[in-house]
């Protein structure tokens, strides 16, 4: 998928659930809650594995949020409905789960691998 449709469907994913316009830098899909079951927009951006801050204007459900499973804080996504964290591990799950193969291939390579290893690989 292009570049420019990403940004239409993250577009689109905005206005479905009447959220605010947020920075281009930002690429969105729909997600089941691991808490309350309802569908909701989940959001990557650059730096969202190495834990940079979203760029502004962010999502509405994006924030720094406390993980009980790291004891720490780090800006996470959480869901609309029930304002429940999408910690990392259940992040790369709804990228499996919820696009196709080479759709959550494509954003994790853009969002999620870590540049380092590919650096490495290449020299």
């Amino acid at each position: 998928m292009t570049t420019e449709s990403w940004v239409e469907r993250t577009r689109a994913l905005l206005d479905r659930f009447g959220m605010p316009a947020i920075n281009a830098d930002y690429v969105g899909f729909e997600a089941a809650c691991w808490n309350c079951g309802r569908h909701g927009p989940v959001f990557l951006w650059p730096g969202i594995r190495d834990w940079r801050p979203p760029p502004a204007p962010s999502p509405t459900t994006v924030k720094v949020r406390f993980s009980k499973t790291l004891g720490e804080s780090y800006p996470a996504n959480g869901c609309i409905h029930c304002d429940a964290m999408f910690g990392d591990f259940y992040l790369f799950d709804l990228l499996l789960d919820s696009l196709e193969y080479e759709e959550a291939g494509e954003l994790a390579d853009r969002f999620l691998n870590d540049a380092d290893v590919a650096g490495d690989e290449s020299e």
